[in-house]
């Protein structure tokens, strides 16, 4: 299974936990390529290191963008719409790296 880790300004990732932001915009350059199934640790970042707590997700849905209507999602872009699995306290045994390595992701 393919396991991204993402980072998200604290503000995103408190609206991804509470359940209000259900999808995320990014650039579409990862390899492997984003597909739904998915797995996305998500972790607050600020000033340059990780800060608090990590979310699980699955990619449910994926929007590309392409060139075209200027109204549509850019070339070299994807909406990503999330689904919870699990949420992760910072320091807790699920943190975000031991949920990273568990769900698969490698560096």
């Amino acid at each position: 299974m393919t396991v991204h880790l993402l980072k998200t300004a604290p503000a995103h990732f408190c609206a991804v936990a509470s359940g209000e932001k259900k999808a995320e915009w990014r650039r579409d350059d990862r390899s492997p390529r984003f597909q739904v199934g998915h797995r996305i640790v998500l972790a607050s970042w600020a000033r340059g290191s990780w800060r608090g707590p990590a979310i699980l997700c699955r990619v449910s849905h994926i929007s590309r963008g392409r060139s075209g209507h200027p109204n549509e999602i850019p070339a070299g872009f994807a909406v990503l719409s999330l689904e919870i699995v699990e949420c992760f306290e910072r320091g807790a045994a699920g943190s975000w790296g031991i949920v990273a390595e568990r769900e698969g992701w490698t560096r």
